[in-house]
């Protein structure tokens, strides 16, 4: 329903964590905040890993606030994509991915794990076969997407249309 936090900028990810946490205090949220900054930088000063992302069409349609915000969000994720450190492909209409939000991790050495989140709490599955029907999931959600390629181009056009519109 939104960028993955690792492509947010600070406004995008602040807009975020206020819509889906009202409750929280302005220290939390500052902390919140700041702790996917971190992260996004940390990922953005690596070398590794690459970030593939499968987001539906809505995330880049979408404002979490401003035009201004959502113009600096989408210009970010196209600088990623054109760094070559992300690729993002956009799904449009109906796939398995409704369900929610899921991240496939892939540690050098280790066994790979699942997390997927929800509106309460994320949650960490390392069942082989349960990671298996995820990643046959992810799969089902890449192959009825667009290409990279495209995706790249929507996300220019949409970004476009914010400069003319």
């Amino acid at each position: 329903m939104m960028f993955p936090a690792l492509l947010q900028t600070e406004a995008y990810a602040k807009a975020a964590v206020c819509t889906l946490s009202p409750w929280m205090t302005q220290h939390e949220i500052a902390v919140s905040v700041r702790n996917r900054m971190e992260r996004a930088e940390r990922f953005a000063a690596s070398e590794s890993p690459i970030h593939w992302a499968v987001i539906d069409h809505s995330v880049i349609t979408r404002k979490m606030g401003s035009d201004d915000l959502h113009r600096e969000q989408l210009t970010h994720v196209a600088d990623l994509i054109s760094d070559e450190r992300v690729s993002v492909q956009v799904v449009c209409g109906r796939h398995p991915g409704m369900a929610g939000p899921f991240k496939i991790i892939s540690p050098p050495g280790a066994s790979d794990v699942v997390y997927a989140e929800s509106a309460h709490s994320g949650q960490i599955i390392d069942t082989p076969e349960d990671v298996r029907r995820f990643r046959l999931v992810y799969g089902a959600i890449q192959a009825a997407a667009l290409s990279p390629d495209e995706s790249a181009r929507l996300i220019l056009k949409t970004l476009e249309g914010l400069e003319h519109g």
